[in-house]
Parts: structure tokens; C-alpha cells; sequence
């Protein structure tokens, strides 16, 4: 009797360090496509970045000599990582892009002053709003209002808070919104092939959706 009892205890002993097993195993897994996803998500954000250079207008002042770079400038906590790096080397309009980075690590995530160097960022031709910046981006989006650079965000309200373009959520991959009213108030000039792709464009006769239905 008392071996089968040893043999039970051996049988439970086992079968718990077998569940303990096989649940940091589906932990792992599910961290692995947790980060898969979102390294996935950002590629395609960096690709539309890229594109949205492509597809927008800035007036012919704003943009720097020939031999100077494009500066696209990320704001916050970078989400990016080592993805934008081809970006470094591609091209837009005859220009390198360059990509520089703002954030005060120091910041508290709940305080809404901007701490960062609105001056230098004003310099760039397009900035990257992070989610990081969630309650600091009226007051960043109110410091650039005007002037002719490119917004671009990934908050709920971005857009309709004077952001001119903003990635929305999506389980398939990323889309985005477009804010005429704030483009034409940078004096930035939107592709109709970009326009016709955004999930929602907000302009004075209203909020549209894709293809041009009225929301």
C-alpha cells in the first residue's frame, strides 16, 4: 500500500510539473506572437510613414536645400525600435530622410507639460506623436498649429484635436485618418490616392469615410 501511495504521490507530482510546463510554454508562445504583432504593426507604420512623404505636399521654403536631409522627428517613448533604420536610407524627393528622436525620460506619465524641445522639433518635416505623449498632445499639437509640419499620431482623438493624420486601431493592420481642416491650416497639400485609402477624412462639410460616403 505504501508503495502505490509513493507511486500516486510520484503520478500527481509529475502531472503538476507537467501543467506548470505546458503553461509557461503557451505564456511564451503568446509573448512571442504578442511582440510578432506588434513589430508587424510598426513595420507597416514605418512603410506608410515613408509614403506619406511621398503623398503630401509642403510648401517649397519648408523644405530644406538638396543636400540636406528630410527630418522626420519621433516624440515620446519610440515605439520603433531598429524598424526605422531602412528608413535612414531611402530617399523622398530627392532627400535622405533623417530621423531624429524626442523624449524626456524623466517625464511623468501624468503630467501634461511638454517638457520636450518644441524648437527643434518645429525644424522637422513631419513628426511621429507616441502614445507615450497621450496627455501632452494638445499642447504639442497647439505648438506646431500653423506652421508647415506634418502630424502624424497614433492617440484616439488625434486628429480631431488638429493632428493632421492619425493611425487608428485595427486588428487586421494599422489605418489611418486624415484631417483636411489641419492640413490646409499647415499649408500641407494631400494626395486624393492618399485621401481615398483613409479610413475617415475630416474636412468643413464634415466627417467622411472611405471612398468618400458621408459618415
Amino acid at each position: 500500500m505504501a508503495v502505490i501511495a509513493e507511486n500516486k504521490k510520484q503520478l500527481v507530482a509529475i502531472c503538476i510539473y507537467t501543467l506548470l510546463a505546458m503553461a509557461i510554454v503557451t505564456a511564451v508562445a503568446a509573448e512571442d506572437n504578442q511582440q510578432y504583432s506588434r513589430r508587424r504593426e510598426y513595420r507597416i507604420k514605418a512603410e506608410f510613414l515613408y509614403n506619406f512623404f511621398k503623398a503630401v505636399e509642403w510648401p517649397k521654403e519648408s523644405i530644406p536645400e538638396q543636400s540636406e536631409p528630410i527630418a522626420i522627428g519621433i516624440v515620446g517613448r519610440d515605439p520603433f525600435g531598429d524598424i526605422l533604420k531602412p528608413l535612414k536610407k531611402k530617399t523622398v524627393k530627392g532627400r535622405k530622410i533623417v530621423v531624429r528622436y524626442f523624449d524626456d525620460p524623466n517625464q511623468p506619465e501624468d503630467s501634461n507639460e511638454l517638457t520636450v524641445d518644441i524648437h527643434e522639433i518645429k525644424k522637422c518635416q513631419m513628426v511621429y506623436v507616441c502614445s507615450s505623449q497621450q496627455k501632452q498632445m494638445k499642447e504639442l499639437i497647439g505648438q506646431i498649429k500653423g506652421l508647415p509640419v506634418l502630424t502624424v499620431g497614433e492617440i484616439k482623438g488625434f486628429a480631431d484635436a488638429g493632428g493632421v493624420i492619425n493611425f487608428v486601431s485595427n486588428k487586421e493592420k494599422p489605418i489611418f485618418e486624415i484631417n483636411m481642416l489641419a492640413a490646409k491650416d499647415s499649408n500641407l497639400k494631400v494626395s486624393s490616392k492618399l485621401l481615398r485609402i483613409a479610413s475617415r477624412v475630416i474636412n468643413a462639410k464634415g466627417n467622411w469615410g472611405k471612398g468618400g460616403t458621408d459618415k
